[in-house]
């Protein structure tokens, strides 16, 4: 494999609220690569535009399909045909992608494992589609040593706020938003005529770190629906900051073992108040949660295996 300096460019389709192309920069810039980052569309720039050769560029957010994208690739690999292009997508039905195909050599799909995701897509595109989860930025979080100011926090979407769905929040949110002896943060969601606002990620550092319990639960549809399987960016960053969480998803057990409680409906409300209650029993567990995140899921370690799937089986 070559493990030489690559000159890398990491193109974002939008600024989204976890931002994967920033997290994939950091990761590739940790391993000494050269990484510039644009986001796209840009109506005064083209990647047919470039003067200098790249080793690799990434197309990040469901790349455009439109005919005048199409056109600036062919261009852009006409003109530099020894240029790797990689997308991240997403694993659904990817019929809109074929005329993007014959111009991007590797895929990646970054919030999803699905044996039968990975067989349409190489049906529809004749191509594999390698999973990369998402990881901790340790640019933005990390342990500040903060005084703990709130008994829990819930920072997440559901229902008309522009979530996913039902996730079952009246089980493992509302008893304790109905506790009023609790001290809380909130943020991107309503409950009983409150709208909890948006608070930037690049925030979230402070709020984790001033937690006592941060809650953790996901929709039905990152536990195994289907069969798909994905965490959200949370798990790892509440991790790499030494920050308490539990969870309800059963395959955080198999990547942090006991350091993150993996608690059903039934027991949640009665785990927390334990935990709330056993101050020791939460900084044993979240300190051997950060260790696990430092030595396996950091953006450095994801970049690592990416960089060993394109320049060790690279055409």
């Amino acid at each position: 494999m070559n493990n030489a300096l690559k000159k890398i460019l990491i193109c974002e389709k939008f600024d989204h609220f976890v931002p994967t192309g920033n997290g994939w920069a950091q990761g590739l810039f940790e391993n000494g690569h050269e990484v510039y980052k644009l986001v796209y569309p840009d109506p005064t720039y083209n990647l047919s535009h470039l003067e200098e050769e790249l080793d690799l560029v990434v197309l990040v957010g469901g790349i455009p399909t439109d005919e005048s994208f199409v056109t600036d690739l062919h261009n852009f690999k006409n003109k530099y045909p020894h240029c790797i292009v990689a997308s991240i997508t997403d694993a659904s039905p990817l019929p809109h992608y074929t005329n993007v195909n014959d111009y991007i050599d590797f895929w990646f799909c970054s919030a999803m494992s699905h044996d039968l995701a990975e067989e349409d897509f190489r049906k529809e595109l004749d191509k594999s589609l390698y999973f990369i989860p998402l990881a901790a930025d340790t640019s933005i979080f990390y342990n500040t040593d903060d005084v703990l100011t709130y008994d829990f926090s819930f920072i997440g979407q559901f229902g008309e706020y522009g979530g996913h769905g039902y996730r079952h929040q009246d089980f493992y949110l509302y008893p304790f938003l109905k506790d009023k002896s609790l001290k809380s943060f909130c943020s991107g969601f309503g409950y009983e005529g409150t709208h909890y606002n948006n608070i930037p990620y690049k925030n979230l550092n402070s709020i984790y770190n001033k937690t006592k319990i941060n809650l953790n639960f996901h929709y039905n549809h990152q536990k195994g629906e289907d069969g798909r399987f994905d965490f959200n960016t949370r798990v790892y960053d509440i991790a790499i900051a030494g920050n308490f969480q539990f969870s309800d998803h059963p395959k955080a057990k198999d990547i942090f073992g006991d350091s993150i409680p993996v608690v059903s409906k039934d027991d949640w409300v009665d785990v927390f108040y334990f935990y709330l209650n056993n101050p020791d029993e939460r900084s044993s567990l979240s300190t051997k949660a950060q260790k696990i995140c430092f030595d396996n899921h950091t953006w450095s370690a994801r970049m690592k295996y990416l960089e060993n799937i394109i320049w060790g089986v690279s055409k």
